[in-house]
C-alpha cells in the first residue's frame, strides 16, 4: 500500500482551503506555529499542511517541541516530514530561546492524546499534567500568540436518553463520574487547569480544540472508530457483517483534512476562553458500512447478516455545531467533506496502489472514455494525414504534448486532444481542410458555423453530443472535438507582451459577453449591462476580424517571441518560438505524432519543472465540465457505420425517422 500520494494530497487540499480562507502564513496575521508533544498522527499531517501552505512564503516557520520523557514521545517522524524545514526542540527552555522577539503572532498546539494507553500509572498523569501547566503558563503569556490545547477525547459512552450529541459544557456532566485515574478525567483536570489560567489571565487567549475520533489519510491505525478496521477488513478479508442493531447505533468522527483545517481556523477565527469540538460527521453504523461497501465495489465483498433482538438507539455522537458560529454557513462546508465521499477516499486510501488512477465507470464520462479516446484518434489521424499530404507543420500541444512524454498516449483521466501551427501552417490548413474532411467531420469556427463563437477552431465528430453546461445553450455543433491552437508573434519586449496579452484578453471577455448575450457576473456586471445595448448592434463578424487583427498585430515583424491562442495565454505568457523550428515524431497510444524537439522547454514553460510528476489525487480529474455525452450510433465500433438518425440539433424527435411510416391506402 502506497499513503504517500494520498498524505500529500491532503496537503495540497488542505493547503488550498487555507488559502481560500486567508489562513495561510502569507494572508493572516500569523508567521509560526509551534506544536508541543505531537503524540497523534493529526499533528503530523498539521506540520506538512503548515509546510505547504508556508511554502511561498519568507518568514514562516514550524517548530516542534518533544517530551522525550512522556510515554506518547515519537522517536522518529513520519517519512513525509523528513525534508521539510522544521526546526525540533526537547526542552521548553531552547524553544524559547530560539523564537524570535518581536509581533508576529505565534501560534502554539499542545497535543495530549487520551484515547491512547499512554497514561496509565498516576506518576504518568501527573508528570504530563505539570508539563501542560509549565508550557501553558511560559507560551501563552507570551504577547502575540494564541495557545490552543488540542485534547484527542476518549469515546463516548451511550449518552442518556435526554441528549443524541453531547455539546462542549455538557461533556463534563457525562463524564463527572468517571474513574479519578481515567483519561476521561485527566482531561478534564487538565482543561481546569486552563481555566484557572484564563481566569488568572484575562487578555491571554487561550482555547480548548477537542478533536473526536480520526479516520482518513495518515491515520494509521483505529483511533476510536470502527471506520478504518470496517475498512481495512474489507480490503483484506472481503468480508463485511450488517447487524440488527446497526441502523440504531450512532457515532461521530472527524475526517483527517478536515480535522487539520479545523485547527487552524479555530486558532484563528475562534472566541479566546472557548471550547469547540472538531467533528465532521455523525453517522450510524449502517450509514458507514453501505458508504464502505458503494467503494469497495470492484471487490467481491461476502455479507454476513448478524440477527438478534433489536436494542433502543444508541448515541456517541459529539455536538459540534458550535463551530460553524466562526465562519459562515457556506465557509463551514469546506470543513465537512461528505461522508460518503470521505469513506470512499479512506478505502482507496488503504486499497490502492501508487499511482492512483481514477477508473470507476461512473467518474470518467460514464464508461465511455476509452470509446471517445479511440473516435479521437481516428479524428487524429485523419488530421495527420491532411497536414502531411499538402506539407502543413503542427504539433501536439498542452495536455496532449505531456501525455505523450509522460504517459506514452493519453493522460490517464482525461481524453485531451490538442493540436498546435504556426499562423503560416494555419492559414493555408484552414483553406484546405474543411474541404478534404470526411462526413463524419466538421470543421467548426465563426466561418463554418454562424452560431460558434468560440476563439480558437474546432473538429467535431458529426452525430455526437459532448457538451458543457456554457455549450451546450448554443444551437451549434456539440460533439466530440479537437482544439486547434494558433501561435502569434508577439513583441521581443516584456512590458510589450504584456499589453498584447492584455488587450487579446479584454478582447476575449467582450466577445464571451456578446456571444453570452447577457451581462457578466460579478464586478463587470454594471458595465457590460450598459453596453450590451450598444454591442448588438455590431455584427459578430466585426468582433472576429478585431480579435484577429489583435492575435496578428506582430505578425508582420521580425520578433523572437509567440502566444499561445488558447486559454493559457495570461497563465504562462510569451515563449521563445525558436522552440518550435524543429520537429520529432513521438508515440502516442501506437501512433507517431509529431511534437516540438525542443519539448522539455514547452512543458516546463506549460507545466513547471517537474511535469513528469503526477498530479495531487485531488487534481486528477477532467478538465471539461462535461454535462452532456450521447455519441449515438458511435457509442459501439460495431454500429458507428450502420444506419441510424442524423442528429438535429433542436432535439431528438426532430430527427428523420428511419423508414418513413406506410400511408394507408384509400378504401375504393
Amino acid at each position: 500500500m502506497s499513503t504517500n500520494e494520498w498524505i500529500l494530497d491532503l496537503f495540497y487540499k488542505t493547503g488550498k482551503l487555507l488559502e481560500k480562507m486567508d489562513l495561510t502564513p502569507g494572508t493572516s496575521s500569523y508567521r509560526r506555529v509551534v506544536l508541543v508533544c505531537p503524540e497523534h498522527d493529526l499533528a503530523f499531517l498539521m506540520a506538512g499542511t503548515f509546510c505547504q501552505a508556508a511554502a511561498k512564503h519568507a518568514g514562516a516557520h514550524l517548530f516542534i517541541l518533544t517530551d522525550s520523557s512522556s510515554h506518547g514521545y515519537r522517536e522518529h517522524v513520519p517519512a513525509y516530514l523528513a525534508q521539510k524545514p522544521i526546526s525540533y526542540f526537547s526542552s521548553l527552555q531552547d524553544l524559547q530561546a530560539a523564537l524570535p522577539h518581536d509581533e508576529t503572532n505565534t501560534l502554539f498546539y499542545y497535543f495530549t492524546n487520551f484515547r491512547a494507553s499512554y497514561y496509565e500509572t498516576e506518576e504518568e498523569r501527573q508528570h504530563r499534567k505539570l508539563h501542560f501547566q509549565h508550557c501553558l503558563e511560559q507560551l501563552a503569556g507570551q504577547p502575540h500568540s494564541v495557545f490552543a490545547f488540542v485534547p484527542f477525547i476518549p469515546t463516548l459512552p451511550a449518552l442518556p436518553c435526554a441528549s443524541t450529541a453531547v455539546a462542549e459544557r455538557e461533556v463534563e456532566v457525562i463524564w463527572r463520574n468517571q474513574p479519578a485515574d481515567s483519561m476521561e478525567r485527566m482531561m478534564l483536570d487538565m482543561e481546569e487547569i486552563c481555566r484557572i489560567f484564563v481566569n488568572q489571565n484575562p487578555n491571554s487567549h487561550v482555547l480548548v480544540e477537542r478533536v473526536d475520533a480520526c479516520y482518513g489519510p495518515g491515520i494509521e491505525e483505529n483511533d476510536g472508530t470502527s471506520i478504518y478496521e470496517t475498512a481495512y477488513s474489507l480490503i483484506h478479508d472481503q468480508v463485511i457483517t450488517l447487524g440488527s442493531n446497526d441502523a440504531r447505533t450512532y457515532y461521530s468522527a472527524s475526517y483527517a483534512p478536515d480535522a487539520v483545517g479545523s485547527l487552524f481556523l479555530l486558532s484563528l477565527r475562534g472566541r479566546k476562553g472557548n471550547i469547540y469540538h472538531i467533528s465532521s460527521h455523525a453517522y450510524s453504523l449502517l450509514d458507514m458500512k453501505t458508504a464502505l461497501l458503494h467503494a469497495a465495489g470492484e471487490l467481491d465483498i461476502h455479507i454476513k447478516a448478524q440477527n438478534g433482538s433489536q436494542n433502543q438507539p444508541s448515541y456517541h455522537v459529539l455536538n459540534a455545531e458550535k463551530f460553524r458560529l466562526v465562519c459562515s454557513e457556506r465557509q463551514a462546508l469546506l470543513f465537512r467533506t461528505p461522508f460518503s465521499q470521505a469513506c470512499k477516499q479512506e478505502f482507496l486510501y488503504l486499497y490502492q496502489h501508487a499511482p492512483y488512477i481514477p477508473r470507476n465507470a461512473l467518474d470518467v464520462y460514464y464508461g465511455r472514455i476509452d470509446r471517445i479516446r479511440e473516435m479521437e484518434l481516428q479524428e487524429l489521424d485523419e488530421l495527420d494525414a491532411i497536414c502531411r499530404k499538402h506539407g502543413i507543420r503542427y504539433i501536439l500541444a498542452g495536455g496532449s504534448m505531456l501525455g505523450a512524454i509522460r504517459h506514452g498516449g493519453f493522460i490517464p483521466w482525461d481524453d485531451d486532444v490538442d493540436v498546435a501551427m504556426l499562423p503560416e501552417d494555419y492559414e493555408k490548413f484552414l483553406k484546405i481542410c474543411p474541404g478534404e474532411l470526411s462526413e463524419s467531420y466538421f470543421y467548426q469556427n465563426y466561418g463554418t458555423e454562424s452560431t460558434s463563437h468560440y476563439i480558437h477552431d474546432k473538429i467535431r465528430i458529426n452525430d455526437t453530443f459532448f457538451s458543457t453546461r456554457y455549450s451546450n445553450q448554443y444551437r451549434m455543433a456539440n460533439g466530440v472535438y479537437i482544439d486547434i491552437f494558433v501561435y502569434y508573434k508577439t513583441s521581443d519586449k516584456p512590458f510589450m507582451q504584456k499589453i498584447h496579452l492584455n488587450l487579446i484578453r479584454i478582447w476575449r471577455r467582450i466577445l464571451g459577453i456578446r456571444w453570452a448575450d447577457r451581462p457578466r457576473r460579478g464586478f463587470h456586471y454594471t458595465a457590460s449591462k450598459i453596453l450590451l445595448p450598444f454591442m448588438r448592434l455590431i455584427p459578430f463578424r466585426w468582433y472576429h476580424l478585431f480579435y484577429n487583427k489583435l492575435l496578428n498585430l506582430y505578425e508582420k515583424r521580425n520578433t523572437h517571441y509567440r502566444i499561445d491562442s488558447g486559454f493559457n495565454l495570461m497563465k504562462c505568457g510569451a515563449f521563445p518560438a525558436e522552440w518550435f523550428d524543429e520537429t520529432i515524431d513521438v508515440d502516442f497510444c501506437g501512433h507517431r505524432y509529431p511534437i516540438p524537439k525542443r519539448y522539455d522547454e514547452y512543458l516546463r514553460h506549460w507545466y513547471g519543472n517537474h511535469y513528469m510528476e503526477l498530479l495531487p489525487i485531488s487534481g486528477r480529474v477532467s478538465v471539461h465540465d462535461v454535462i452532456r455525452i450521447d455519441l449515438g450510433h458511435r457509442l459501439l465500433k460495431e454500429t458507428e457505420n450502420g444506419p441510424f438518425h442524423r442528429a438535429d440539433l433542436r432535439g431528438e424527435l426532430y430527427e428523420t425517422p428511419l423508414q418513413a411510416p406506410a400511408k394507408e391506402e384509400a378504401k375504393p
